[in-house]
């Protein structure tokens, strides 16, 4: 884990962004060549099942702004700060309460300030380590247009305390006038951390997402902490009947049970045996004492997996601890990309797991940084745009050191650009890198109290986007560790748009530096008092 403290200086974020883009040549800076290595893969896809008859109407979903929550078609964007503290109702601040916030899009491609959410939403207090806003997700639970929102807080007592750390999920649903809060669902078993990790995707091709919870201190077969995954129907979300969430583990996929797994840290959702039924990633970041697992459990019964291994695993390498679903080879299907930060003594990397119609294959394509450094953290959270075979992605090493007119800064952060092209034939793909620096900016947007020094830890969270293809695009990424106010560690968010081709190889311009929604001051985020330790900036969705 990243470690926290020490304070920040005057300033702002600039970044200075160059892409090596698609055609890459022998005169591309960092260029090397990568070919496919091996890792190891229990268990087996099921026998192919017809795609359910749903399969085009998920395709048509696909096709609108993945964040929309007001209907409008443009971009909005929810980031969540699960450590923040906030005010009960007698005016006393609760530590580590937690809260999301949303910006809502405009038609230049700019956001608008938009809403707070938080408990008080469920007409419940706030209290103490609820850590509302520990996961986000977001989805479409009907076909009214609008994004829904679900926000998991493991923390929650439930049933007015008696349960403690049950955990529960919010659900908030989209609408014209932006998200309203829909329904509160509580756990019933105390120590669980029910909505730790949250995902919503369509696993039965029906109308509406179903909802993926990980409950990660679960105890399975007398195996504490083993962690489960519970899965809600869309007609439940709705509230079109009550009938009760399936229940996953590693034990109902045909693996043995082990104490202290946490199993379901990270989730996503692709389709990792081409049969255009929606699966379930799901990480393990501290199994085998920190090595990690990774496993996809197959849709849409969700009965049969596989599990994926680091051959030289070792303890604190952290396989699982984040992933995307993106296309590394010319097949048109989705591979899981899965992070390990840990990997070569913190230095980080991510393994390209390869899919084919019988699953995982036990190949997959090693991305390390040959410019990251021990201690980095790369590859902490991850982003990516692209298509068949050809990938930009965007990784966070909030733990690389940076030095700063002078001054080294520990843990300062950074985000490393990095181009993935697969070379037809040999299974062989060719890399490139682009550090992102991170400098010292006087932008209009950020408040003049604003200090980012040591343990800034930018890159903490990474947003990638295209907001008019080719040429035009954006990144974000999170900075918990920035002073805000006088506020250690308040956190904060840092967006640069950035203009290139991606068929030239040419350095991209930056068109704008460090705009965004510092010490949750205004025009993102609406009024919020930033306090110290808050960490805004963990999570965000919305590129």
């Amino acid at each position: 884990m990243v470690q926290r403290g020490g304070l920040a200086c005057v300033g702002l974020l600039l970044l200075a962004v160059a892409f090596f883009p698609s055609s890459y040549g022998s005169s591309s800076p960092g260029l090397r060549f990568a070919e496919v290595s091996r890792v190891r893969v229990e268990g087996r896809a099921p026998q192919r099942i017809a795609p359910s008859s749903g399969w085009a109407r998920r395709a048509a979903a696909a096709a609108r702004p993945e964040v929309d929550f007001n209907c409008d078609g443009r971009q909005d964007f929810l980031t969540s700060s699960h450590l923040a503290d906030l005010p009960n109702s007698l005016g006393e601040l609760v530590p580590n309460a937690g809260a999301a916030y949303v910006a809502y899009g405009k038609p230049n491609g700019a956001r608008a300030k938009g809403q707070r959410l938080t408990i008080v939403d469920a007409s419940l207090e706030p209290h103490r380590d609820d850590q509302f806003g520990r996961s986000i997700t977001v989805g479409h639970i009907d076909l009214d247009g609008c994004t829904d929102v679900v926000v998991g807080m493991d923390g929650f007592d439930a049933q007015f305390g008696s349960i403690a750390t049950a955990g529960a999920v919010v659900l908030y649903r989209g609408s014209r006038g932006g998200l309203e809060f829909s329904r509160l669902i509580e756990h019933s078993k105390a120590g669980e951390a029910f909505g730790h990790a949250v995902s919503l995707a369509n696993l039965d091709g029906e109308e509406g997402d179903e909802l993926i919870v990980s409950a990660i201190g679960a105890r399975v077969r007398k195996k504490a902490s083993a962690g489960k995954l519970l899965v809600f129907s869309a007609s439940y979300l709705r509230g079109d009947s009550d009938e009760p969430p399936q229940t996953v583990t590693r034990a109902s996929l045909g693996f043995k049970p082990r104490a202290n797994d946490f199993w379901g840290t990270s989730l996503f959702a692709g389709d990792f045996n081409h049969d255009l039924n929606v699966d379930i990633g799901v990480g393990a970041e501290f199994a085998n004492d920190g090595a990690g697992i990774f496993n996809v459990v197959y849709g849409p019964g969700l009965s049969e997996g596989q599990e994926v291994s680091l051959p030289n695993g070792r303890p604190g390498q952290r396989f699982g601890h984040a992933g995307v679903s993106l296309r590394l080879n010319d097949d048109d299907f989705p591979d899981p990309l899965v992070t390990v930060p840990g990997f070569d003594d913190n230095t980080g990397a991510a393994f390209g797991l390869l899919s084919s119609e019988d699953g995982l294959t036990g190949q997959a394509l090693l991305l390390d940084n040959p410019e990251s450094a021990r201690g980095d953290f790369d590859w902490w959270d991850v982003d990516h745009i692209g298509g068949p075979g050809h990938n930009t992605l965007a990784s966070g090493a909030p733990g690389t050191d940076l030095v700063l007119d002078g001054d080294l800064l520990a843990e300062g952060g950074g985000v490393n650009l990095i181009g993935v092209r697969y070379l037809k034939g040999p299974d062989a793909y060719a890399l490139s890198w682009d550090k992102v620096e991170i400098g010292r900016h006087a932008g209009p947007t950020r408040p003049q109290e604003t200090t980012w020094n040591q343990t800034t830890h930018s890159g903490w969270a990474i947003g990638l986007r295209s907001i008019r293809a080719p040429k035009l695009w954006e990144l974000a990424y999170g900075e918990p560790g920035l002073t805000c106010d006088l506020e250690d560690h308040s956190g904060a968010i840092a967006f640069t748009r950035l203009k290139f081709d991606p068929d030239r190889n040419k350095k991209a311009k930056v068109l704008r530096r460090g705009a965004g929604g510092s010490c949750y001051a205004p025009p993102l985020f609406p009024a919020g008092q930033p306090w110290q330790g808050d960490e805004f900036g963990q999570n965000l969705l919305g590129f």
